[in-house]
């Protein structure tokens, strides 16, 4: 949206945040109600951009920081901008790789060290990255969670797993007490989601109890020790097994 009588930024700030609250207000469809969020960047012209590129780029940046830190309308600041341009472009392509699949899962053996058997693996997540090729976690999970996308790539990691490994023990006579590991992403425990994610992931593969293996970081439980307690015993309960 291009203002041309904004004036100073103050009142530019003022106008994104009514706009804000007018795509925010809930709406009926169909009897239900509805509701979107949204996040607005601001720039100026033109201490901030003196062409359509460099406004754009600008106000991109300032929407993903309102975005990542849920503040709803921020005003660029060249100082907070850490974003290179491939960095900015990985941030827009990254909601449709999940989507479209790009993100794929890759599997590390564990051994058991007294039989030298394969016991068991570990999911690993990778984005296909059309253009740039195979792109490791360290390259875009740090844009996962900018984004808030983690809970979405949690999810789909767990069922991709487990859809895995019910492939392998129903294909593999011998894999039938192989298990797969999910690593939780920080401050994953407290989504609201996970326990009846877990739930539905089990009855979808048909895997038994204690297939699906969740690591969870001992920073996260002890953040709130009583809250991941009821937790993680509500996810021993659906089915999993913690690590």
């Amino acid at each position: 949206m291009l203002l041309h009588d904004a004036g100073g930024s103050d009142e530019a700030l003022a106008r994104a945040r009514a706009i804000r609250e007018a795509l925010v207000r809930p709406f009926d469809v169909d009897g239900m109600s509805l509701k979107v969020g949204a996040s607005v960047g601001v720039a100026m012209y033109p201490e901030h951009g003196t062409d359509s590129h460099g406004l754009l780029r600008a106000a991109d940046v300032a929407m993903y920081r309102a975005k990542g830190h849920a503040l709803g309308v921020v005003l660029y600041d060249r100082d907070a901008d850490v974003h290179s341009p491939q960095r900015l472009a990985l941030l827009a392509e990254l909601a449709d790789a999940i989507t479209h699949g790009e993100l794929v899962m890759h599997y590390q053996p564990k051994l058991d060290l007294h039989t030298g058997e394969i016991c068991g693996f570990e999911a690993l997540v990778r984005w296909r990255h059309p253009r740039r090729g195979l792109l490791t976690p360290e390259q875009f999970l740090p844009l996962c969670e900018e984004m808030g996308l983690m809970p979405e790539l949690g999810a789909m990691m767990m069922r991709e797993a487990a859809k895995q490994l019910a492939t392998w023990r129903k294909r593999h006579r011998a894999a039938g007490e192989l298990t797969v590991a999910v690593n939780l992403s920080t401050g994953e425990i407290d989504r609201p989601d996970l326990v009846s994610d877990v739930t539905a992931i089990r009855a979808e593969t048909g895997l038994p109890p204690g297939a699906l293996k969740l690591e969870v970081t001992e920073s996260d439980v002890m953040r709130d020790p009583d809250r991941a307690a009821v937790v993680l015993r509500a996810l021993r309960s659906a089915g999993a097994a913690l690590a």
